[in-house]
């Protein structure tokens, strides 16, 4: 099935409420041009994320699941996500984000541990609730920071589209 991931843990590490304004649809729209937009996006060590090295660069990779698998969000599948979530909204959709970290120096890079984390999505009427598990890796960008990063760029593509930001109702992390 479009959109849902079967073996979703039941456990968690992140959760975030948040309440919008929009249609569901639209919104689930402007949500996979945000994650397509974070794709292969580089982020370059700051202080927010504590436990990344100096020179060090983050590449987001968020893929859309079907079933048990995962299709990585490039155009095609982008164009075919859209087209769903315009023809039926979904009450929930997941995800999975690897976060690949590299040390930069001026002769090479090197790769460092990657992070995986699954994302759900649950859709109610004006709010939706944000799910996030740890799969694997050791965490250098925090469940709290990822929140945060997905949240301010799903912001940054409803004000382009001059829609209404979201709003963070409620959140709570674990460790």
């Amino acid at each position: 099935m479009f959109g849902l991931y079967q073996n979703f843990p039941e456990t968690i590490h992140g959760f975030a409420s948040f309440s919008f304004i929009s249609s569901s649809s639209e919104l689930q729209r402007s949500i996979l041009l945000a994650l397509h937009k974070l794709n292969l996006k580089k982020l370059y060590k700051n202080s927010v994320y504590s436990y990344i090295p100096l020179n060090s660069e983050i590449l987001f990779e968020f893929g859309i699941a079907e079933d048990n698998i995962f299709s990585y969000l490039d155009d095609t599948m982008l164009s075919f996500a859209l087209k769903k979530v315009s023809e039926e909204s979904c009450s929930r959709l997941d995800f999975i984000c690897v976060i690949r970290y590299y040390r930069v120096t001026p002769k090479k890079r090197t790769p460092l541990r990657f992070d995986y984390y699954l994302l759900r999505l649950d859709f109610q009427k004006k709010n939706f609730e944000a799910r996030i598990f740890h799969e694997k890796g050791t965490r250098r960008v925090s469940t709290e920071d990822l929140i945060i990063i997905i949240a301010e760029t799903i912001n940054e593509v409803l004000t382009q589209e001059e829609s209404e930001p979201i709003t963070l109702e409620y959140d709570t992390y674990t460790t």
